[in-house]
């Protein structure tokens, strides 16, 4: 699911509509919290906890959670002035960027996945 996200991103259907209006209570929908807090953020949590080999690699788990979380509030919360300065150009290339990171991620989990119900491939 997250490779056809990422897919989605980086490649956007030309056929909607590129730009919806947003009117100054747009954050009544929650539209960022499957993004941030969704599957796809939970089962990364999730695998790179059991595979934690020491108590310090949790502790660097629990930090990059925590370094995770406050980078999504200044995100978030300065969303409209970071918006204005990328412009319409920067946003949808930091939007490709983002969608081939999620590939990334995606493809991982393709590949974990398989190395797990398919020992030989190890």
């Amino acid at each position: 699911m997250l490779l056809i996200i990422g897919l989605k991103m980086f490649t956007p259907d030309d056929k909607k509509l590129r730009h919806a209006p947003f009117d100054r209570h747009s954050f009544v929908v929650p539209l960022a919290i499957p993004m941030t807090a969704g599957p796809g953020a939970i089962t990364t949590a999730v695998v790179l906890a059991s595979q934690a080999p020491t108590a310090w690699f949790a502790i660097a788990l629990w930090a990059a959670i925590l370094v995770a979380c406050a980078v999504n509030y200044v995100v978030l919360r300065f969303s409209t002035p970071i918006q204005k300065a990328l412009g319409e150009d920067g946003t949808e290339a930091m939007t490709k960027i983002m969608g081939l990171l999620v590939c990334a991620v995606g493809v991982q989990f393709i590949i974990t996945g398989l190395k797990v119900a398919f020992p030989l491939l190890a």
